[in-house]
Formats: C-alpha cells, structure tokens, sequence
C-alpha cells in the first residue's frame, strides 16, 4: 500500500532536491507517483515524488539518468511523452503532390491540332476541299481532283495534261496562245495572231500539202528503225518536209483497210486552206479537200518542184476513207503477187487519189499533208 510522507522525509526532499536539480539528475513529473517505489528507499522515494523509475514500463514518464563517477558529472536523456520521438527539418522536407492526370476528348480531323497522321487541321471551320487544308486534313495539292481557291484554275486529277485536256499539269486551264493544243483548238502556235497559219482562235489558218520527191516499193522501203506501215510512210513524209525545212508535222495520205487520213489526220473540220509548197491553194478547208476533187493538181514536191506524172500510194477514196483491201499487205510488202491502190499527180479530180492498182514491187510517190503548224 502506498505511503504519504512523513514530515522529516518532506523536510529532507526539500533539503536534496534543488541540490539534485542543480546537478541535472532530476527530471520533475507532474504528476508523483510515489506508490511505485519500495517504501524502505529514501532514494526510490524522492524518484518516485518527482519521476518514474526507467525500469518501471508501467510508468507513463520515463526518465534515464547516468552518472560518472570520474567526472563528477551527469547526462540524461528524457523523452516527453507528448512529443514524437522523429523530429523532420522542415528545410529539409521533401513534399510530393498527387498528380492529377485529365482525360480529354480523342483528337479528330477538324480540332485544329495537327494529329498523327494529319498533314494540317485548321480548324473544323476552316477545312475545306477548296482550302489550303481540305476537309480530310490532307493539303491541296495540284492534281487531287479539289481546286484551290485563288491559286488553281482547274484540277481534273490524273486527266491533268500539260499539252491536250481542258486542264494542263500544272493546274491551269488551257487557253489559246499558250502553245498547247486543248480542246476545241486545232493548233496553238504560242500567240493569238492571225495570218500566220494559225487563226487568233487557235484555228489553222493554211496547211501544206506535198508529193514526195521519192518513190517507194509496197513495203514502203528503205525502211527506217522502229516504223512500220502507216507510221513508216508518215516517217517519209517527215524526213522530207524537214530536208525542206517546212514547218510543223506530217503525214502521209495512205489507208489501210481500216484506217485513213480522215480519221488519221484529225482535220475534220478545219476551216483553212490547203497549199501547195509554192503558195497555191488546193483546197479551202477540209470539207472542199474531201468533196471529191481539188481546186489544182497536187503535182509540187516538198521543195516546190512540179514532179513527173506518177502513180502515188494511196488506197484512199477522196473523201479520207478507205478504199478496200488493196494495201500491199498493210504497207509491208514489196513483192509483185499484193496489189496497192494507187492516184496519180495529173489529177485534179477524184483520180488524184484513187485511179488503179499496181503491183506492190513498182515505185510510187506518197501525198503528204501537214497536220500541225
């Protein structure tokens, strides 16, 4: 049973305790808890009126006190039971914030942010098939078949050419004077003027037409690398007009069975003449070449020099046609057994062009008639 103190015991704590104190042996409690002690220690009974014994794990206050003999002195520790044993320097304290991560809307074609796989987005306002950016998020380009406002005039796609369709490679429209043949032309010699053989409405103005100074088996020998039948005989009529340095393309007035210079030519209609070498007209447009007979004999050569009357390769009637089948075998053969369809130079009407056959192993001169400028 726990003891009060008695008189002479106050009297001695109150002698010994500043002494105790002052040597920083004696950590005072609050609370005295002088029942954990022997009551036959004075010792124990000082400790107990002002602390607890560290052997004692029942106490709530601990104290542990060390005295050296040698020095004179002593060290404590003492932990108050209120304050956490791990003290952080707040210099040192390292915070780290939770991270919030927010979930957007997925990216599309038209948000205005170029995406994986976007060649531009600006802006679902703003794509547009006649836009920089098309409605697809692909750049307008020449030649995606989508006409950029204030840049391209047309844009036919892959019909896109540069020297035949409405609308040429680099995305402008075809227009008389720019030295392509477009639709509805049938020439372009880089202007707009007339009197120079093609009209100011890219129409020829005058064509020339010649019989070639040479002479040719069927086969249509001597042969040149690459050409055969119709394409060699309008190689011929080439190589002569060049020799003669006559300007634009030729080709030869020559069928097959079934192919001839009114398809071949691509004149109908032409609305021009057609001349000699020498200046004089034979016909004044296409319809008047084709009606069955010419205005004078096609008798002058490349250079303008009247030929002998000859027979002329032909197996053409005078409207462009085909005569039949007498072609030398397609312009292949020079052997006597095929026969060719032949005119002759001293016609003007009809027979200039279609006469008689003659043997694919005799000599003939070709009709050569420009087909550009």
């Amino acid at each position: 049973m726990p003891r009060l103190l008695t008189a002479t015991t106050a009297a001695h704590l109150t002698f010994i305790a500043p002494l105790l104190l002052g040597a920083g042996c004696i950590t005072w409690s609050t609370e005295p808890q002088c029942d954990e002690c022997d009551d036959d220690d004075d010792a124990c009974k000082m400790k107990a009126c002002v602390g607890t014994d560290t052997s004692d794990t029942d106490a709530p206050t601990t104290s542990a006190t060390t005295s050296s003999s040698s020095s004179g002195t002593s060290s404590g520790t003492t932990t108050d039971p209120t304050t956490d044993p791990t003290t952080t320097d707040p210099t040192s304290d390292t915070t780290t914030n939770a991270t919030t991560t927010t979930t957007g809307p997925e990216p599309f074609c038209g948000d205005g942010v170029v995406d994986a796989g976007e060649e531009c987005d600006d802006g679902e306002a703003m794509n547009d098939n006649t836009a920089a950016c098309k409605a697809d998020c692909t750049d307008n380009v020449c030649g995606d078949e989508h006409v950029l406002a204030g840049v391209e005039e047309c844009d036919d796609g892959e019909a896109n050419n540069v020297d035949t369709a409405a609308c040429k490679s680099d995305c402008t429209a075809q227009t008389c004077g720019d030295g392509h043949i477009g639709p509805g032309e049938n020439c372009d010699d880089n202007n707009a003027e007339a009197g120079d053989g093609c009209s100011a409405t890219c129409q020829r103005e005058t064509l020339i037409a010649f019989v070639t100074s040479t002479t040719y088996t069927g086969n249509l020998a001597p042969p040149i690398p690459g050409k055969t039948g119709l394409d060699l005989a309008d190689a011929h009529c080439q190589a002569r007009a060049d020799s003669a340095g006559l300007p634009g393309s030729y080709r030869a007035w020559l069928s097959t069975a079934a192919n001839g210079p009114a398809g071949r030519f691509a004149l109908n209609p032409f609305p021009g003449q057609f001349k000699l070498t020498t200046g004089t007209v034979i016909a004044e447009s296409w319809a008047d070449l084709t009606d069955g007979s010419l205005l004078v004999a096609l008798d002058r050569d490349e250079s303008g020099k009247q030929v002998p009357i000859s027979l002329v390769w032909s197996n053409t009637q005078s409207n462009g046609n085909p005569v039949g089948t007498d072609h030398c075998t397609n312009w292949s053969s020079g052997s006597s057994s095929p026969k060719g369809r032949v005119g002759a130079t001293e016609f003007a009407n009809g027979s200039w062009t279609n006469i008689d056959i003659s043997s694919c192993a005799s000599p003939a001169r070709l009709y050569c008639f420009q087909v550009t400028p």
